[in-house]
């Protein structure tokens, strides 16, 4: 005789329904089937009677919610509406992952653009002989590339530099040894990536940096008056002390060098030309410095920042 009809005699109201619901399998196991409950009240007689009813509780609980709460298994979808679905959820997906494109950049000044990049140059420049040919601002920082081929991104500090620039080589009076280079604008996401750093900026605005250092050496000059009628002796304006090599040497620790050239002024000056305005605040740094190698060995010398050859205005035409 099995378990279930004798249990089922008990709820005489449910029969028809608990037929279908009682889960076999999650019956309490009884070691002794003859202590088996046959009624309700019959459950006191078992040492488990809180263990069966608790299971008839929750298994008349579950069967009276699914009689209340039908199964809700949605509306029926047309294709054609499925299909609309589907092409709104790709073009959701697509809007999320797909960027903007910005072609308007290209053709458009923007405020930002401070930068432009040098083509087709030729194969005997160097980057001081492009950079001396450079005008409209000053230059915030120089970059080299050879690939594909060999061209330079000039990054001016402001952006009316960089237009003033691109306007004047349009005109072909840009000419470096014969070659007029490309000159096109920076792309503005590039521009964007690499903008002008904050110290660098107040530097220049405060204390007048620029990529080029002047050194000029302590040297008391000879007097020369046109009373005496002779050409002074050579010796007497000799410098001693003063090697360009050395100096190269103890400032190439600070970035790239593009030229070291004297100055014509009333001291004997020498100016060096960085690759960026960050690599000769560097520099000056290390110069004003107590205690450093620099401040040390060029004691007395006159350290102060130089004016940028690109610098000057543009020929307008």
């Amino acid at each position: 005789m099995s378990f279930y009809p004798q249990l089922s005699r008990g709820y005489e109201p449910y029969d028809s329904n608990i037929a279908n619901w009682v889960l076999y399998d999650t019956l309490p196991q009884l070691p002794d089937m003859s202590q088996r409950p046959r009624s309700f009240r019959s459950l006191a007689s078992t040492g488990k009677k809180h263990l069966m009813k608790d299971f008839i509780t929750d298994q008349f609980e579950r069967f009276r919610y699914k009689v209340d709460q039908p199964v809700d298994n949605g509306r029926d979808i047309s294709l054609e509406e499925f299909r609309k679905l589907a092409q709104q959820t790709e073009y959701e997906e697509e809007k999320k992952t797909s960027r903007k494109s910005r072609y308007s950049s290209y053709f458009r000044k923007e405020p930002e653009q401070r930068g432009v990049m040098l083509f087709d140059l030729p194969a005997d420049a160097s980057v001081c002989d492009v950079v001396s040919r450079v005008r409209g601002g000053p230059i915030e920082r120089v970059v080299p590339g050879t690939c594909p081929e060999p061209f330079l991104e000039v990054h001016f500090l402001h952006s009316k530099s960089a237009d003033s620039f691109a306007k004047y080589a349009r005109t072909g009076l840009f000419v470096v040894n014969g070659t007029k280079p490309v000159v096109s604008r920076r792309p503005f996401e590039l521009v964007k990536i690499h903008p002008v750093e904050d110290y660098v900026m107040a530097a220049a605005t405060k204390n007048k940096a620029t990529r080029v250092i002047e050194l000029s050496i302590p040297f008391k000059a000879p007097s020369a008056t046109s009373s005496s009628g002779k050409y002074p002796k050579p010796s007497q304006w000799y410098v001693s002390g003063l090697d360009i090599t050395d100096i190269r040497r103890d400032l190439v620790q600070f970035g790239s060098i593009v030229e070291v050239r004297p100055v014509i002024a009333t001291e004997c000056t020498i100016s060096i030309q960085f690759m960026s305005i960050a690599e000769s605040i560097l520099a000056m740094s290390s110069f004003s410095l107590y205690g450093t190698y620099h401040h040390t060995k060029y004691r007395g010398w006159k350290v102060e920042y130089g004016k940028d050859p690109a610098d000057v205005p543009c020929f307008n035409v």
